[in-house]
């Protein structure tokens, strides 16, 4: 069903490198659309001296002398209360956040700080990591039971396997949350949370040969028709601190747009969320 866009068998390392690139490019893209109407000033790469190699961060600059309102109501915990005039954000699609990265980052703020002649007060740097959990393992551990239904003999679609992954990844690492979460609710109301079951439903299907269809389907805290108008905007999150970036969804939307893909979302607060994705059949690029 899912077919790699080249031919050749690339190695591990350079599938991840240009997964990496490609979700680099969407997410810089996703990022000047949403924070340049709000008055920031976005550069998705800079050049280290006179000439290359450029970094793949995001660079984002205050223009005013403070976070507006809108800015404030947008951008996340940490960045905002940071106040910093420049703030870096790394954004880790192939690795997880270890030592090398936090050097890296690192290096890369030490050197924007000398190149641009500014006090390290004035610039943040953050990271954010996309590196799949093992979702298998945690959902047995939380007791969820995980369903899927993936109809025989798809017809094949040419879209980077890594980054459809990266799709399935992040809608399942939601719907975990989001039935976690309902059962924590009725264990604060001691409401018999002995007798829901959590439980999530992925779906693989084709529409009259012109359409794959991937279902995400979760019987967890679901949303209210606000969240769900601003749930794909970068940075929104329905988590706790420190329990989550707002950013899975917005790269979602961004990857499934590449593919020349929809997504549609349906919720009802305390019932349950649909995530579906429709994909064209035989995307083909240049092939």
């Amino acid at each position: 069903m899912l077919k790699k866009q080249t031919k050749d068998k690339p190695n591990t390392q350079s599938e991840n490198n240009r997964t990496s690139q490609t979700s680099h490019t969407l997410f810089g893209r996703l990022m000047k659309e949403s924070l340049i109407p709000l008055n920031l000033e976005v550069e998705t790469s800079y050049e280290i001296g006179k000439g290359p190699p450029k970094l793949d961060v995001l660079i984002i600059r205050r223009t005013g002398p403070q976070w507006s309102s809108a800015q404030l109501d947008f951008l996340p915990d940490g960045i905002r209360q940071s106040n910093c005039k420049h703030v870096i954000l790394e954004l880790k699609y192939t690795e997880s956040i270890n030592p090398a990265a936090i050097f890296q980052t690192l290096g890369y703020l030490g050197g924007y700080v000398k190149i641009k002649s500014l006090k390290m007060e004035n610039v943040r740097a953050f990271i954010a990591s996309s590196k799949k959990p093992q979702l298998k393992e945690q959902f047995k551990h939380h007791n969820i039971l995980l369903e899927t239904n993936f109809e025989d003999d798809l017809p094949e679609i040419f879209v980077n396997p890594q980054l459809f992954e990266q799709i399935i990844v992040n809608l399942l690492s939601n719907a975990r949350y989001a039935v976690d979460k309902k059962e924590g609710t009725l264990l604060c109301k001691n409401d018999n949370s002995s007798k829901y079951q959590k439980c999530v439903i992925i779906s693989l299907f084709e529409e009259s040969n012109r359409f794959i269809f991937l279902k995400v389907s979760d019987n967890g805290v679901g949303m209210t028709n606000q969240e769900m108008k601003s749930c794909m905007e970068p940075f929104f999150r329905t988590k706790n601190v420190g329990e989550g970036t707002g950013l899975g969804l917005s790269i979602v939307r961004n990857i499934v747009k590449e593919f020349s893909g929809n997504i549609n979302i349906e919720s009802q607060k305390n019932l349950g969320t649909d995530v579906i994705i429709s994909i064209p059949v035989n995307l083909n690029s240049g092939t």
